[in-house]
């Protein structure tokens, strides 16, 4: 297994990128089977995009509709906090773990957690943290903002964490390309966003977390001799809200 990651994570340098589910057979991510391969990606300093999935228990509360309209969210929180209350993400502080969807209901609960967590107590197996160890593992983490652009998410996941560690995503090409102009209308319109933030937003966040895809694509670029030009455009077509 271990052998098999290092092969795909050493791949990245062919434009590939290491990806996981939020469970696996229905295990979070966080649980201590999971150790020996976090403990490789963290000598790595690896990106980790982790993306939900539904595991058998929530087969049956879907009320009819498809898993992505609400259980990815709830999936992604529970990874998330699961990630934060075993002490794994604290365990494997290299590991750059980009959670999708902006964090699903993360962004609202943190304050929740930061407060019952004492108020009810833990399970064996995971820890007594105070509200500041809650918030700074949960803040730990990037943020994908694929369908959450919206200003009600943007605003919480702002308070939670900076715009250096939010990552534009659209989903293609399981979203359809109806979605992506109104998204990036979103992120051009959002008044706490500056310069900077555009620019991170566009390419330069994803860019420091695939440090070496990144410089992949800037070689090609420069061989095309439009480098330069379409990261511009991509800022300015950010901000004016158009594709």
């Amino acid at each position: 297994m271990i052998g098999s990651i290092c092969s795909k994570y050493d791949s990245v340098i062919y434009g590939r990128v290491l990806s996981t589910s939020t469970s696996i057979s229905d295990v979070y991510l966080g649980e201590r089977q999971f150790d020996p391969w976090f403990e490789e990606l963290n000598r790595r300093g690896a990106t980790l995009f982790v993306h939900p999935t539904f595991t058998k228990a929530s087969q049956a509360l879907l009320i009819g509709l498809n898993p992505s309209v609400l259980e990815f969210m709830f999936d992604t929180t529970r990874m998330i906090a699961n990630m934060v209350a075993t002490g794994a993400k604290k365990r494997f502080p290299n590991i750059k773990i980009i959670s999708t969807h902006g964090g699903g209901t993360i962004p609202y609960l943190v304050n929740r957690l930061q407060i019952l967590e004492h108020t009810f107590g833990v399970a064996t197996g995971r820890l007594e943290l105070s509200a500041k160890e809650v918030r700074e593992g949960i803040a730990s983490f990037y943020y994908d903002l694929t369908a959450a652009t919206s200003e009600a998410q943007l605003g919480a996941i702002l308070k939670l964490v900076p715009a250096s560690q939010l990552v534009m995503g659209l989903d293609f090409p399981l979203m359809p390309k109806s979605t992506f102009a109104p998204a990036i209308a979103d992120i051009g319109r959002y008044p706490a966003f500056n310069e900077a933030d555009f620019q991170g937003l566009s390419y330069g966040n994803a860019g420091r977390l695939y440090p070496t895809l990144k410089a992949r694509i800037e070689r090609n670029s420069d061989h095309k001799g439009s480098g330069s030009t379409s990261a511009a455009e991509g800022t300015q077509r950010a901000r004016r809200g158009s594709p």
